[in-house]
């Protein structure tokens, strides 16, 4: 038996993917950062590494969408007939 099926809107899961990506870049920032002062001993290479902690965090809010979808007019609802099981 269904009784309704729920489908986010494109907007919403792209929103999410991209924020997936931007936490990963995030995370890539921070690990080029740490590796490059911990071979050199340069802090220049530490500059990434706040830049790395801001794009986490953005990306971590923005897809945080994907775990907090709601329905809204932006999202599609289809409802199938009711059956008794049979």
């Amino acid at each position: 038996m269904v009784l309704a099926h729920f489908e986010p809107s494109v907007h919403t899961l792209l929103a999410g993917k991209n924020g997936v990506d931007q936490t990963f870049q995030g995370m890539l920032d921070e690990e080029t950062g740490l590796r490059g002062y911990i071979d050199t001993s340069d802090a220049v290479f530490l500059a990434r590494y706040p830049q790395g902690v801001e794009e986490v965090l953005q990306g971590n809010a923005a897809s945080a969408s994907l775990s907090t979808i709601r329905h809204s007019p932006s999202h599609s609802w289809t409802c199938g007939p009711l059956s008794n099981g049979g």
